[in-house]
C-alpha cells in the first residue's frame, strides 16, 4: 500500500511478494499476508488459480478468519460464483462482530442470493442491512422491489 501511495506500478512491486509468502510460511497465522498476497495475485496479476490455491491455504491454516473467508467469497462473486460467495459470504457473517464487516457480508450474501434467486437469504440480508442503514435509500429500493415481486 506504501509502494501505491507513492505511485509504484504493480509491475514493479514484485519484490513485496516473496516477501509477504515467507512470512506466511514462518507465521501461518499472519492472515494479513495471504490477504495481501492473494488480492495482488488475483486484482493486480490476473493470476486466479495461484491466488486461490494460497488462499485455500491460508484458509485450512486459519478457518476461522473472517479476512480470509470474506476475501473468498468476494473473489467467487467476482468469478460469477455465486453460490461458493453465498456460503463464504454467511460463514463471514458468523465471524465479526465489527459493524462494518457485516455490512461488507450482508452485501455480499444480498447481491449472492439475488443472482441466484434464494429469496429466502436475500430477505434475511436485505432486512438486516435496513435494519442497520435504515435511511440508506439503496435498500430502501431494493426492499420494495423484493417486497413487489412475492405478490
Amino acid at each position: 500500500e506504501v509502494l501505491d501511495d507513492q505511485g509504484v506500478e504493480a509491475t514493479q512491486q514484485t519484490e513485496v511478494l516473496p516477501l509477504l509468502r515467507m512470512v506466511t510460511l514462518l507465521d501461518p497465522s499472519m492472515t494479513d499476508s495471504y490477504d495481501t498476497i492473494v488480492w495482488d495475485l488475483y486484482k493486480g496479476q490476473g493470476q486466479t488459480e495461484t491466488a486461490l490455491g494460497l488462499l485455500e491455504e491460508g484458509l485450512a491454516r486459519n478457518p476461522s478468519s473472517y479476512q480470509l473467508n470474506f476475501r473468498r467469497g468476494l473473489i467467487a462473486y467476482q468469478e460469477k460464483d455465486y453460490k461458493t460467495s453465498l456460503d463464504y459470504g454467511l460463514k463471514s457473517l458468523q465471524l465479526t462482530q465489527e459493524e462494518f464487516a457485516q455490512l461488507d457480508c450482508l452485501r455480499l450474501i444480498y447481491w449472492s442470493a439475488k443472482e441466484l434467486g434464494e429469496r429466502e437469504a436475500q430477505t434475511r440480508a436485505l432486512a438486516d442491512l435496513v435494519r442497520m442503514r435504515p435511511k440508506e435509500r439503496l435498500w430502501q429500493k431494493e426492499m420494495t422491489k423484493l417486497q413487489g415481486q412475492g405478490k
